[in-house]
């Protein structure tokens, strides 16, 4: 537990912040993203871990639905913030 504790305390300290992306099937899956990040790339994070179409698929964060091309840091997504998973 201490050592999950320091890795995810350097992952936070290097400006890398936890958020969780919300599933139609109502999974929750964690990912460490940090706000350089393509919004396409966090679409590859999840199909590594859930089969999804990501050509048909995007995000939905404070209503609005994120431009792929855009980075995370321009929707002001904040640690533990959740993110919804749609199909086009």
């Amino acid at each position: 537990m201490l050592i999950f504790f320091g890795i995810f305390f350097v992952y936070l300290f290097l400006g890398n912040m936890e958020v969780f992306i919300l599933t139609f099937n109502k999974d929750r899956i964690p990912l460490i993203v940090d706000e350089s990040d393509v919004i396409y790339d966090l679409l590859i994070k999840v199909s590594d871990i859930i089969t999804i179409d990501v050509e048909k698929s995007m995000f939905i964060y404070n209503g609005k639905k994120l431009n792929n091309l855009d980075r995370v840091g321009k929707y002001g997504i904040k640690n533990n913030d959740s993110i919804f998973l749609v199909t086009k």
